[in-house]
Order: structure tokens, then C-alpha cells, then sequence
């Protein structure tokens, strides 16, 4: 997976232009809370978007599902390693901080969509 960078000020065209040279054709997770960003990155681009999976529960359940395999993060993905080192709770509850999380709400999304329903992007030769 290669990591974008979330910039804070990017305006949509920002956003389709990193997606495109990355690869078009490339399956997006996109934040669901965006649905106008996600309609148009997938009409006016041409872009392979989807909408990520939230709902009541959704980010404890991405961060159990995360919690099931072994993250390998490159020395030089400094802001994940940030988010990483920053991540916390709210103290005495089971909800995290939202802060610290741009990079990992994203694999969060990824993650919650292809496991939540996995028999999606499955292929098989014959």
C-alpha cells in the first residue's frame, strides 16, 4: 500500500491528481462522510472509489480487526510512525482520541472494507 499524504487545504483536484498518478484503476477507500468528494473523485476522475464501512461500533471494530495482524511500517513513513507513537484512548473509556489518525483512519477503512466482507476482490483461476 503506498502512503499519501493528508494535507490539510487540498482542494478535490488535489486529491484526484495524487489518486491518478498513483493509479487510476487502483481501489480507493474513501471516508464515507465525504459521499459529494467521493461522487465526484469517481465521476469527473474516473476513479476506483468506494465508500469506507462505518457505523455504530466501526472504529473499535476496524481497530480489533487491525489488532489481528502484524503492521510492518517502512522507517521512512514518519507521519504514520507519528499517529503510531500518538495514538491513545480517552482515559477510563473505550473510545479513542480523535487526533493523530489521518493515516490510520485510512488503513482502518481499507482494512474494515476487505475483511468485513471477504469474498470481495476475490479472483480464481481456472
Amino acid at each position: 500500500m503506498k502512503e499519501l499524504i493528508y494535507q490539510t487545504g487540498m482542494v478535490t483536484s488535489d486529491i484526484a491528481q495524487s489518486l491518478l498518478k498513483h493509479g487510476k484503476d487502483t481501489l480507493t477507500i474513501g471516508d464515507s462522510a465525504e459521499p459529494r468528494l467521493l461522487h465526484e473523485l469517481k465521476h469527473s476522475y474516473g476513479l476506483n472509489i468506494k465508500p469506507s464501512i462505518k457505523g455504530q461500533g466501526s472504529i473499535n471494530l476496524g481497530i480489533a480487526l487491525m489488532q489481528e495482524y502484524k503492521l510492518y511500517v517502512h522507517q521512512g513513513s514518519k507521519n504514520l510512525i507519528t499517529e503510531l507513537n500518538n495514538y491513545v484512548w480517552k482515559e477510563g473509556k473505550d473510545v479513542a482520541v480523535d487526533d493523530y489518525n489521518h493515516l490510520l483512519d485510512g488503513i482502518r477503512y481499507f482494512v474494515s472494507y476487505h475483511l468485513s466482507t471477504p469474498n470481495r476482490g476475490k479472483y480464481f483461476i481456472s
